[in-house]
């Protein structure tokens, strides 16, 4: 062993590529699952001056902490206790868009074979989507097992106790990227939600983000003035035509844990600003990620081009954590009235 040899531990450098260095700590049995360890709800950063400084993060980058690291690593200052405001000059600049990143290599016949060798209406990004989340094989026989907004290809936990209500969303054309459901005092060891010190307890809103067609956007804005505690963002590909109830300057807190002998810690925020930013990644990722896998002048790629043009990018939070139950009851209702208007449009489902 290390040990007896005079080793106290051994430090392995991941390169980026943490599946190799993962397999070797599991093989050398030190692997651990407890997510009770995690010092906040996201990815960690080998950092150690933003590891002591870092609080708050928005939640867009949840599924690509990558990218907000990328993004962000020439900031200054972190936001330490509360997010404030990210136009702020000692944040750097959020918008500061690494292109590298974006536009890695990418093994465009092993992604048609996932996304599908060509793209003839909305029902194939579906298929996509539907198999993704389910595990499944497409209709040419492939496991789907990425999507340009997932890094690392896996789904968080969580997502999984809120799968049933997933899979609606997009078996109705809301393709969605992003979610966490509503949590009331899970201990802080939880081997789901747990994060932070010892003997605390965690709390979030639930939270779902996905991409609709202009029409369903529509439908789905109306009936938000009948749910007042539901607060929206909302955007189409352009940012000209956007919506929001979000007070203005003021970050909705997500995530929060209760700690002994500390303040509330709140490392998980909404913000209309930062939503805006994040917008033009997530609407990039079609072309810089998908898109790409075709040819430019392809039936493919127009197709998917225009589809993409008539989608509005939707982030819903629901505040009322204790119930957990009034997003899921909105979207049920928005899916009724989207699919009523749409037939009597004579908009095929």
């Amino acid at each position: 062993s290390t040990q007896s040899t005079g080793a106290p531990g051994v430090h392995i450098y991941t390169l980026n590529r943490e599946i190799g260095p993962n397999r070797i700590v599991k093989n050398l049995g030190i692997y651990s699952k407890d997510r009770s360890r995690r010092p906040f709800p996201w990815q960690a950063t080998a950092n150690d001056k933003r590891l002591a400084a870092e609080e708050v993060r928005p939640v867009y980058w949840a599924m690509r902490p990558k990218s907000y690291l990328t993004r962000t690593k020439t900031w200054d200052e972190f936001p330490n206790g509360r997010w404030g405001n990210p136009s702020n000059p000692a944040f750097g600049d959020l918008e500061d868009y690494h292109l590298f990143y974006m536009t890695k290599p990418v093994n465009k016949d092993k992604l048609r074979e996932q996304w599908g060798q060509e793209i003839r209406s909305i029902e194939d990004i579906k298929e996509v989507f539907m198999c993704f989340l389910e595990s499944k094989e497409n209709r040419q026989g492939n496991k789907v097992t990425s999507l340009p907004w997932v890094y690392n290809d896996q789904l968080n936990p969580e997502t999984f106790l809120i799968q049933e209500q997933i899979l609606k969303l997009n078996e109705n054309y809301l393709f969605s990227i992003n979610s966490q459901p509503a949590v009331n005092g899970a201990k802080s060891n939880d081997q789901t939600f747990g994060w932070g010190p010892k003997n605390g307890y965690i709390y979030q809103k639930g939270y779902i983000e996905f991409f609709a067609r202009s029409q369903d956007a529509k439908v789905i804005l109306k009936l938000l003035s009948e749910y007042p505690l539901l607060s929206y963002t909302m955007s189409d590909k352009t940012g000209s035509d956007s919506y929001t109830n979000y007070r203005k300057n003021s970050p909705i807190a997500l995530t929060w844990g209760v700690f002994p002998g500390r303040e509330i810690v709140q490392p998980t925020i909404a913000d209309y600003k930062t939503f805006l930013i994040w917008k033009d990644e997530a609407f990039a990722l079609w072309d810089e990620k998908w898109g790409v896998i075709y040819e430019p002048n392809s039936r493919s790629r127009r197709v998917l081009d225009d589809i993409v043009d008539d989608l509005y990018l939707v982030c819903l939070v629901d505040n009322d954590y204790i119930s957990g139950v009034g997003l899921w009851e909105f979207i049920d209702k928005a899916i009724d009235l989207m699919k009523a208007k749409n037939c009597a449009m004579g908009i095929g489902q």
